[in-house]
């Protein structure tokens, strides 16, 4: 059992630790300078991303993912893109805002071409492994993706996750839902473990906009 200790103690120790640091807490860096200097991710940490649909989760979650794997080998799965998905949504980023030519209401020129190869080529080189949708049950994906951890040496993963926290899961049953928890349980037990950072979308119900206070 643990000793409690004084709260003079408490302050004591830990104002020590903050002047005279033994050694920095590690973090990943992810290639957004604000993010980064809070050091957000960090092995073992579990982030989530929360907002409401449509607010660009997936972009942004694809974007940490791109970031993390140029330090660390990363996974990132995806429950709303196939792989041909992710590679079309990253042509889109190399494009810029206005790319278009994906849709076919233009062709693109010699110029944008040689930009986005070498965008492409740029990104290639980082360790980043990409799964795309498939017949994933609720109950089981998180054991999917621990499977899929225990057979590789990540220190990352990202899940766009967010069709599990959306009105699918609102409306499963009670059992389903408890199941689905133990399973993120075991796998966000387990990154903890081997200090893994585990980064997971997930949904805000649209009914928050009707609540006072806003809080999801």
């Amino acid at each position: 059992m643990k000793i409690p200790i004084t709260l003079r103690q408490l302050i004591t120790d830990g104002s020590e630790h903050i002047l005279n640091p033994k050694e920095k807490q590690p973090f990943l860096a992810t290639g957004f300078k604000g993010l980064d200097d809070m050091q957000t991710f960090k092995p073992g940490e579990l982030v989530l991303i929360g907002a409401r649909p449509d607010m660009g989760k997936s972009t942004f979650a694809l974007d940490i993912a791109l970031g993390l794997s140029q330090n660390v080998k990363t996974l990132y799965q995806s429950l709303d893109f196939s792989e041909q998905g992710i590679f079309d949504r990253l042509v889109r980023k190399a494009e810029g805002p206005y790319g278009s030519f994906r849709d076919g209401t233009r062709e693109v020129n010699a110029t944008e071409l040689k930009a986005i190869d070498q965008y492409l080529d740029s990104i290639k080189e980082g360790n980043l492994e990409v799964l795309g949708r498939g017949l994933y049950d609720s109950d089981t994906y998180f054991d999917e993706m621990l499977d899929l951890v225990l057979e590789n040496d990540y220190q990352a993963i990202v899940l766009d996750c967010a069709h599990f926290t959306s009105k699918f899961m609102q409306k499963s049953k009670r059992k389903r839902v408890v199941k689905m928890l133990k399973s993120l349980n075991r796998l966000k037990a387990f990154c903890k473990e081997k200090h893994v950072c585990l980064v997971i979308t997930s949904h805000l119900n649209r009914k928050l906009e009707k609540r006072k206070n806003k809080r999801p």
